[in-house]
């Protein structure tokens, strides 16, 4: 069962990524012409070197490369386009131990992220985590905003802000003088309101792009399912051979409640989430060890890790982990004219591979470690694996 789970995850997986980051928009080719379709949002954290590009949901994705786009755009708010640049690489490296006050130009090509359109454009380039701000102008152009620290020779810290000089040159607007910008920080939103500004100095009306805020959701469901439990009991001590049965398998029957929140970066591929169920078992065997007598009830407690597979808004696959701890409640595990150990608390680990329709209905399977049932102090043991099929509600 297990093996045929895991050749199931490897041959399902690469089909199901992705799914859901094609969003409506469009790209300029070389040529100039306007493709409409679908880009998959890969939520860049960095500065965009290829996307993939279909022209509608069905259709196989293409991939286009820096060197074949001109610009490109989603109807969710991301507009990229692409200039070749003098770019400082002291900061694309992020060497701020440098003694050199002055950026080490190179000219490159890159996609630039477009933040404010307008007479005055503002545009971000993204790389080692580190924002690098371009402004372009009709008469000069476009050129990137010096900001760079450093060191000085006796081993301070300085800081070159020739930006603001830049800025002051380029936004000339009698509204805006350099005391506006004398103190203005190096970041999005500083550089975003003083854009605005000019715009409206000048009597224009800018235009904004901004990745759309996307909000984590969360949802409470009810649980119902059975155990597929496969036991085995060993006893043995210091002085003794080990003596082991394995019992039959047997059913078990759970319920309960789980909460999951699902986090919005990353196109809401992550889940954390937590169940509280109520799990029982009842196991009364005949075996060349003894009659075995058991009835087990415990309270378990799961908190994880989903990855979500959107097939498409209200669809989706999904593989989780999880860490469970279990309580017995009034539970005995008897073995009639030998012994009655002692049931205990025990902890496992959970893996799961599950469907959910319309974010209301769910199946999932799911396989747990080995785990014992028993007081680890005394000479008796169990190896308890279990198979489980759970189905749940949104409510």
């Amino acid at each position: 069962m297990k093996p045929l789970f895991i050749l199931l995850i490897l041959f399902t997986t690469p089909a199901l990524i992705g799914q859901i980051e094609f969003e409506e928009g469009y790209f300029i080719n070389n040529m100039g012409e306007k493709l409409e379709g679908y880009i998959n949002n890969a939520d860049w954290t960095t500065h965009p070197k290829k996307i993939d590009f279909k022209t509608s949901l069905d259709a196989k994705a293409q991939t286009y490369f820096v060197a074949d786009i001109q610009e490109f755009a989603l109807d969710g708010g991301l507009k990229y386009k692409r200039f070749t640049v003098d770019i400082d690489q002291s900061l694309r490296a992020s060497l701020e131990s440098s003694t050199n006050p002055q950026p080490i130009f190179e000219r490159d090509q890159v996609m630039l992220q477009v933040l404010v359109e307008g007479t005055a454009n503002l545009y971000v380039f993204v790389e080692s985590g580190r924002d690098i701000f371009f402004i372009e102008t009709e008469p000069g152009g476009i050129q990137q905003l010096i900001y760079k620290k450093y060191q000085s020779e006796n081993g301070g810290k300085r800081t070159n802000y020739e930006y603001r000089r830049q800025l002051s040159e380029a936004l000339s607007c009698e509204d805006i003088g350099f005391g506006r910008i004398r103190n203005l920080p190096y970041s999005r939103t500083a550089l975003v309101e003083l854009l605005v500004d000019y715009h409206e100095c000048k009597g224009g009306e800018p235009v904004l792009y901004k990745k759309t805020k996307k909000k984590g959701k969360g949802n409470v469901s009810l649980m119902a399912g059975i155990d597929l439990v496969n036991l085995t009991y060993t006893r043995g001590g210091f002085n003794t051979t080990p003596i082991s049965q394995k019992l039959d398998a047997a059913m078990g029957q759970r319920v309960g409640l789980a909460g999951e929140f699902i986090l919005p970066t990353n196109n809401n591929r992550w889940s954390i989430f937590a169940e509280l169920s109520f799990l029982n078992l009842q196991m009364d065997q005949e075996t060349p060890r003894g009659v075995f007598n058991i009835d087990y009830k415990s309270l378990e407690i799961a908190i994880g890790v989903r990855h979500n597979f959107f097939l498409n808004e209200k669809n989706r696959i999904y593989l989780n982990a999880a860490l469970a701890a279990h309580s017995p409640l009034s539970s005995t595990f008897e073995i009639v004219d030998s012994t009655t150990p002692q049931v205990d608390n025990s902890n496992t680990f959970v893996g799961g591979l599950g469907y959910r329709w319309a974010e209301k209905i769910g199946l999932e399977v799911r396989f747990s470690l080995e785990r014992d049932l028993l007081n680890q102090n005394s000479v008796e043991s169990t190896k308890m694996y279990t198979t489980t099929v759970v189905g749940s509600y949104v409510f």
